[in-house]
């Protein structure tokens, strides 16, 4: 899994772990819920996107990135 990705797949996993939804997502983004999906799915986010993402879950850029590459670390079996 590519960078991109792991922080596509964090970012999910946050709003879930904070009992957010993908429509809460497309709100803050100002885009479609299938816009959110394919994004996601895709993992093509800009940094404007993945900031306003940490912005909604009051946490820093750094942090939201942080948590995503450990996430996917863990779950790949990656010491870190």
């Amino acid at each position: 899994m590519n960078t991109s990705k792991q922080i596509a797949a964090g970012i999910s996993a946050e709003l879930a772990r904070r009992g957010h939804s993908k429509r809460e997502l497309a709100d803050v983004w100002g885009v479609t819920q299938q816009t959110v999906y394919s994004k996601l799915a895709t993992g093509m986010l800009t940094t404007d996107e993945v900031d306003k993402v940490a912005q909604f879950l009051s946490i820093s850029f750094v942090d939201l990135v942080k948590a995503s590459l450990m996430l996917a670390d863990s779950r790949m079996g990656v010491a870190a």
